[in-house]
């Protein structure tokens, strides 16, 4: 099962006596959810450019054996 951002957001934790202070541990799991899902999106951009690039590796090689 893969991580995602939602996951992050919406995981609670129970509440101890002496914990961390809850707007600090929420402002910095906010972070990591803006920079998780940015970096989720990145991949997708790289498998589709990796993608593109090797149809064009394929076409130029079907090229190459045309001429």
């Amino acid at each position: 099962m893969t991580l995602t951002p939602m996951d992050i957001h919406n995981k609670e934790f129970a509440t101890k006596l002496r914990g961390y202070d809850s707007k600090q541990v929420d402002s910095f799991l906010d972070r990591i959810v803006d920079a998780y899902g940015d970096a989720l999106d990145q991949i997708v951009d790289l498998k589709n450019e990796n993608v593109e690039l090797k149809k064009r590796v394929e076409k130029y090689r079907s090229e190459e054996h045309t001429s």
